[in-house]
């Protein structure tokens, strides 16, 4: 987890966005962990899609 949310983040121009970004995702895999049913493959592909544009 220490790893996940540390490495990397100047590579990726906006450390804070790019956190927000990791964060976000972490939110996401628990959910579809838990409740996979709640978005299909089309909708993750579109969460998956928005979040990857807000590190460009």
């Amino acid at each position: 987890m220490i790893r996940w949310n540390s490495e990397g983040l100047d590579q990726d121009g906006d450390r804070m966005t790019a956190q927000v970004v990791r964060l976000a995702c972490e939110g996401l895999w628990e959910v579809a962990t838990h409740a996979p049913a709640l978005y299909d493959q089309e909708a993750q592909a579109s969460l998956e899609h928005h979040l990857m544009s807000m590190l460009t």
